[in-house]
């Protein structure tokens, strides 16, 4: 199992990651996407990395 975790003061909070459970912002205008897990692979196993990757919701980029 994979999962997210953060530190809250003295508490650690862990959150697991399911296949239809990870979602970005749109680095346009800010509003949240779904994120395919086989999309996610895809970007790694291409030499992508998740603290650099920005993606872009279907209506801006059709207004590009």
């Amino acid at each position: 199992m994979f999962y997210t975790k953060a530190k809250i003061g003295e508490a650690e909070i862990r959150l697991p990651l399911y296949d239809d459970e990870i979602y970005t912002t749109c680095d346009t205008c800010g509003r949240e996407i779904a994120f395919d897990s086989s999309e996610l692979a895809d970007l790694i196993v291409n030499g992508g990395d998740l603290a650099s990757t920005t993606v872009t919701c279907e209506n801006c980029t059709a207004s590009k």
